[in-house]
């Protein structure tokens, strides 16, 4: 496993505590880092920041392309409002999507749906529901019919879900959803919120720097 340092990024134009940052923060290791820095750097014209059409285009290398879905995190990754995105918050998003596990998972996508923290919507939830089951590219083209089954079966998990019958899902009822499978009447579903790239089972064949290129470049 490589070596979790900062010692290579100082040439490849990274400075030093942003590595040390990210390689603390993140769930990637410094081989992976250094992919992703590169392809950043390509794909923001060496700017240091990526906005909302760059940020989709890097998005879709990657394997997401439902559009709701990547707007969603481009939101949530932009946190000073400014319409563009850094290296760090685009490498903080894309470790949460590749090695998210349980209620780190579940935080963050209760923060790209719920515009109030207070909890969840059923609207909010069925829009989660339908946009996170459309990250499948086998369903991309679907008949409208299709939403509406899918619609469906987001009132019925929402109903499941809502212990306390307020009306909102909150934070910890949520949580639940990422925990048992059953919860979300769909297992499909269930795996696509665990790997939305399809990368875990694939992924653990290679060596860092081969994840690095298959996970990250898209190449």
């Amino acid at each position: 496993m490589a070596s979790k340092g900062a010692g290579s990024f100082k040439r490849r134009g990274m400075d030093r505590d942003t590595a040390r940052s990210l390689i603390a923060s993140t769930s990637f290791e410094e081989a992976e880092l250094n992919a992703l820095y590169s392809q950043f750097s390509r794909q923001s014209g060496g700017t240091g920041e990526m906005n909302h059409s760059e940020f989709v285009e890097s998005m879709k290398r990657i394997g997401l392309q439902d559009p709701v879905f990547i707007d969603h995190c481009f939101v949530a990754a932009d946190t000073e409002n400014k319409g563009k995105v850094d290296f760090q918050q685009v490498a903080t998003t894309l470790s949460v999507l590749v090695h998210g596990e349980g209620n780190d998972l579940a935080s963050y996508h209760f923060k790209l749906w719920a515009t109030d923290p207070k909890g969840m919507t059923a609207e909010e939830f069925a829009q989660f529901y339908v946009h996170v089951r459309n990250l499948d590219p086998d369903l991309i083209g679907e008949e409208h019919e299709f939403e509406a089954l899918q619609m469906e079966l987001a009132k019925k998990a929402f109903e499941k879900l809502d212990v306390n019958k307020d009306g909102l899902l909150h934070l910890e009822e949520f949580q639940a959803a990422f925990q048992h499978a059953d919860l979300l009447l769909s297992k499909d579903l269930f795996e696509r919120l665990r790997d939305p790239l399809r990368t875990r089972g694939i992924l653990s064949l290679f060596e860092p720097e081969e994840r690095a290129l298959l996970s990250l470049l898209g190449e």
